[in-house]
């Protein structure tokens, strides 16, 4: 369904501006359709969900010039569209304008030249500060590669990717993580074709090894060796399960000892109960710490 928004119009004769504000709420502003003409405002919402359309002509009295039109969007969902009045030599010269227009295209293009130069006048004792640190790493690479590679060919690339990408980083055209990453990986292609290699060959000829063919004498040696694997494995697992049971055992044992030593405490103590019933009319003699003569005194129950 095509709705129509309200809008309305606000003309400042001071400000020589035309104001159309829209009432589009919940549209987001790069989904909206606007073409300011001569005559007229078109605008429509056919990309998003909520569907509007709005076509109006501006006010008689109001003579406009619709290329230095703009428009934006506020907070509370309303459009806003600033067309400015036109004046009687742009009425007459329409050429002007695209002059004016090119005028200030080329102000802008030795601008941001004028500024790119002044960049790299400031970039240079920067570059030169670099480029020792540079000499040092690029040294300790080759002799790097000159270990790995014995392909000197591949080693001719690398070293051209490499310094290229340095230098590319210096223009500020790449990072310092971006160029890391690429030593790290020439690095790690290093290594790889360091361990794949199994043939010395100083040419990047590529040389055809002859893979022998499976025989029985080969079947049975493939057979040993997992059936030799698969004993060690058997093995491995029967010595797991003897420590956990002798691991079992052994915690077994001490549950043992420990009953053993309670009920041996136990009997102690009531044995030591049974001695310490006093007699009827027993004599107990208590001696003091002091140096007074010992008390006798008998217990009678």
């Amino acid at each position: 369904m095509i709705r129509t928004p309200s809008h309305k119009w606000f003309v400042s004769h001071k400000k020589q501006l035309v104001t159309l504000r829209v009432c589009l709420p919940k549209v987001p502003f790069h989904l909206i359709d606007l073409q300011v003409e001569p005559t007229h405002i078109s605008l429509n919402t056919f990309r998003f969900s909520r569907k509007y359309q709005l076509d109006v002509k501006f006010p008689e009295e109001c003579k406009v010039n619709p290329y230095r039109a703009n428009a934006f969007s506020t907070d509370k969902g309303y459009i806003l569209v600033n067309v400015p009045f036109a004046h009687k030599e742009e009425e007459s010269s329409p050429s002007r304008n695209i002059a004016d227009d090119l005028a200030e295209e080329k102000q802008i293009c030795k601008g941001r030249e004028e500024s790119s130069e002044i960049q790299k006048e400031e970039q240079t004792p920067f570059l030169m500060e670099k480029l020792p640190l540079f000499r040092s790493v690029y040294k300790q690479f080759c002799q790097r590669l000159m270990r790995d590679i014995p392909s000197a060919y591949r080693r001719r690339r690398i070293l051209l990717s490499f310094r290229s990408s340095f230098f590319s980083y210096l223009r500020g055209n790449l990072s310092l993580w971006e160029l890391k990453q690429i030593v790290n990986r020439f690095r790690k292609t290093s290594r790889k074709s360091v361990s794949s290699r199994q043939l010395k060959c100083d040419d990047d000829i590529p040389q055809k090894v002859s893979q022998p063919k499976p025989t029985k004498d080969m079947l049975l040696r493939v057979a040993e060796e997992v059936g030799s694997k698969v004993d060690n494995v058997q093995q491995m697992k029967n010595e797991k399960e003897r420590e956990l049971s002798m691991l079992f055992q052994s915690r077994q044992q001490k549950k043992e000892l420990r009953r053993e030593r309670r009920r041996l405490k136990r009997k102690f103590a009531k044995n030591l109960a049974h001695q310490r019933i006093v007699q009827p009319s027993e004599v107990v003699q208590f001696q003091r710490k002091t140096r007074d003569p010992v008390v006798q005194f008998s217990v009678h129950t």
